[in-house]
């Protein structure tokens, strides 16, 4: 507005609306630019920093009574400029000075040229009531001719780059959560005619001019197209990043801005890891692996990451599965299809994870192979020195496989099969290493039993398959029917063992149960 004076009183004029998105302005200067002689002109010119382009901007102002009037907005200085102030330097010309944000800050100023032009010619009066001051009469009156002077500002044109860098792109290596920070690369444009350099910016927003935007670095030559941000940049802060192109006459309007994805790495784990093998078999393993949520939340954790490793270690491993956040379980080698063969791994580990990035610490557990004994005795053997068909005496005896390592003890059965079907125990258990054999008699009769069946066992269970051996029972039966001495007759008869595959067998008289013995074969 314009302010008149009257002795000591101050009289402000119409407020004069100049622009609405100038409330950032450091700095608004309005001054008289022509004010010499007889002829001051009540105009006048007002600078500030446009908020919606960040160009630092002027318009002509011209004064009628206690009234202002502006004339078109003029961009001085097509960069993000701070602090304009404005300062006359003659009749025809005014500086405006100013801080180049893009520029690092540089201190900065412009001369604008103005045109003096007479368009009219006014006669202004004024009445004298005491001695003459010229050469007119007391009561007379003075006449003065004047001109109106209109200013007109021509600043030189702004050319300013119009094409945008191609293909920019950043991953963010920064892993903390609120942090990003990396490696930023573009393509410049086809057409760098009119480019000499680029520029990077990290700013809260996509806008091409904002205010509290943060230059990195100082401005790129054209041969350059890549540039680090630092780690540690705050992601609620600086959100975007903006790449401008860049010539003499300023920065380009419209840059290419990119909204950073802030990659975050988990840093918490699972707890309380549980596992129980339910399968019994070696090297096989069934049930269920549970755990606990991380104590910490599972902020930033969208899944597992479930491994099965030869040691703590994902080096010594692999990917067994993944599990979703809200789940604190999962079935090993599930029901359909079958247990899992894992070979040489001995432990299960739970790793967080997102989308982006796994945790680089885990939850490890080592896991039992709850097993039955896989092998058992071998060799056994067996004869039968008692004559008397239908009994037993002898000694049972076998040898110990190998790796005993996964035995704690034998059992021995008489059975009727293989399958222990009527199985009945011979003494208690016998530890692995204290016995490899066991009496059997005197006198034991044979019964139903067919076979002799060993079983290793462990605290998991007994072995799937046991060691066999058929009874082999060697005695015969005679009752003598001729009463008289030195004769005999009646009907020979035996045991064929389970273990019998021979076609046909001989009898025979002998003077001794040797091999040697005279004999006398009856059975043709």
């Amino acid at each position: 507005k314009v302010l008149l004076v009257s002795g000591t009183s101050l009289l402000g004029g119409v407020d004069l609306f100049i622009d609405n998105t100038a409330q950032h302005t450091a700095v608004a200067a309005m001054h008289r630019l022509h004010v010499d002689g007889p002829s001051s002109s009540a105009t006048a010119v007002v600078c500030y920093r446009k908020d919606a382009n960040g160009f630092g901007t002027c318009n002509e102002l011209s004064a009628s009574g206690i009234s202002v009037s502006k004339g078109a907005a003029i961009t001085v200085s097509p960069v993000d400029t701070s602090s304009p102030f404005v300062a006359r330097l003659g009749v025809t010309k005014a500086v405006m000075c100013y801080i180049d944000v893009d520029d690092a800050g540089s201190s900065k100023c412009k001369v604008l040229d103005f045109t003096i032009t007479t368009t009219t010619t006014e006669t202004a009066t004024s009445s004298t009531t005491s001695t003459a001051t010229t050469s007119t009469a007391t009561g007379s009156t003075t006449t003065a001719t004047g001109t109106t002077e209109t200013f007109t500002v021509t600043p030189s044109p702004a050319d300013i780059p119009t094409v945008d860098v191609e293909n920019a792109s950043i991953v963010d290596e920064d892993l903390r959560p609120g942090f990003w920070g990396g490696l930023l690369s573009w393509l410049p444009p086809d057409d760098t005619s009119n480019v000499d350099a680029f520029a990077v910016y990290l700013a809260p927003g996509p806008s091409n001019w904002i205010f509290t935007r943060v230059q990195v670095g100082l401005d790129l030559p054209l041969n350059v197209t890549s540039l680090t941000i630092p780690l540690g940049t705050v992601s609620a802060d600086f959100p975007y990043v903006l790449i401008y192109t860049v010539n003499s006459h300023g920065r380009q309007e419209t840059p290419v801005s990119i909204l950073i994805h802030d990659i975050v790495r988990p840093t918490v784990q699972v707890n309380a890891m549980a596992f129980f093998d339910t399968d019994i078999d070696r090297d096989e393993i069934e049930g269920t692996l549970t755990w606990s949520p991380p104590s910490g939340g599972v902020a930033h954790v969208t899944f597992y990451r479930v491994f099965i490793a030869e040691g703590p270690s994902q080096l010594e491993g692999e990917l067994y599965s993944t599990v979703p956040v809200a789940t604190n379980s999962l079935a090993i080698g599930d029901g359909a299809g079958g247990p899992l063969v894992f070979g040489n791994f001995t432990h299960f580990g739970i790793f967080a994870a997102n989308d982006d990035e796994e945790a680089e610490d885990g939850e490890w557990l080592s896991f039992e192979d709850r097993a039955v004994p896989v092998a058992g005795a071998k060799t056994l053997s067996f004869v039968d020195v008692n004559l008397e068909a239908r009994f037993l005496e002898g000694t049972l005896s076998w040898v110990d496989p190998a790796d005993t390592s996964d035995i704690d003890a034998y059992r021995v059965y008489f059975a009727e099969d293989a399958n222990l079907a009527g199985a009945a125990q011979i003494g208690g258990d016998l530890a692995v290493g204290s016995a490899s054999s066991v009496a059997i008699g005197p006198a034991q009769a044979v019964g139903s039993f067919s076979y002799f069946v060993i079983v290793a066992v462990n605290a998991i269970g007994p072995q799937r398959v046991p060691s066999v051996l058929p009874i082999a029972d060697r005695g015969i039966d005679l009752t003598d029917a001729d009463l008289r001495r030195g004769y005999l007759a009646g009907t020979v008869t035996w045991w064929n063992g389970a273990g019998t595959v021979a076609s046909r067998l001989r009898v025979y008289l002998a003077d001794s149960p040797e091999a040697t013995a005279s004999r006398l074969e009856v059975s043709r």
